[in-house]
């Protein structure tokens, strides 16, 4: 009947509005949340980069934007930074990737895919970036390929001194060797080659 037709489409109509609805509000949601993620994403950038040029002194910050977050697995993290044949080779003998910072345009900074901005349980590792993005944008530059190393690890460990973590410790002494014994091999063999240092 044509009563009967009107109801039924009135209730398909209504479950259409329904349907609708819902999604409008869970897109609202999602938007919601991803805007906040990057407000507090923001706010520590922020807050560490100040630290970081009143700390160093050395570093100067002028609102430039701020670099990209890009999340990533232990495994891609691994595989970017030490290479895909090393890292599947040598996995369980290698240091843990927890943070990398690509220069380019504004900056990348990748982090682990767990990394929580609200806790701050790992943020000695933005703080260790942020000096790697500061030199930067500052057009430092270094004679030996990981020199940049030794402020970013300085900072790290500073930063972890006064802002006591549980569970986390300070880069240790054998990090400093590694810098410099890489830098010495860099010199010694761009020496051999007849190269001079990169700057």
């Amino acid at each position: 009947s044509p009563f009967y037709i009107v109801f039924i489409c009135a209730k398909y109509c209504m479950f259409k509005t329904f349907l609708s609805t819902l999604t409008l509000f869970i897109l609202s949601f999602v938007f919601a949340k991803t805007a906040y993620a990057e407000s507090i994403e923001e706010a520590k950038m922020l807050e560490l980069i100040n630290w970081l040029v009143d700390e160093s002194a050395i570093y100067e910050y002028n609102d430039e934007p701020l670099p990209k977050i890009v999340y990533a697995t232990k495994e891609q993290l691994g595989a970017y930074f030490y290479g895909l044949d090393t890292y599947l080779e040598n996995e369980d003998k290698l240091f843990p990737i927890e943070g990398i910072f690509r220069s380019a345009d504004e900056g990348t900074m990748f982090l682990l895919d767990d990394f929580d901005w609200e806790s701050g349980s790992t943020m000695d590792v933005v703080v260790h970036e942020l000096v790697h993005y500061l030199q930067y944008i500052n057009g430092r530059t270094f004679s030996c390929s990981v020199a940049g190393e030794i402020d970013a690890y300085k900072f790290q460990s500073i930063w972890l001194m006064k802002n006591p973590i549980p569970n986390r410790q300070a880069p240790t002494f054998l990090t400093a060797v590694y810098i410099i014994e890489t830098c010495i091999a860099e010199t010694l063999r761009n020496s051999n080659l007849g190269e001079t240092p990169p700057k």
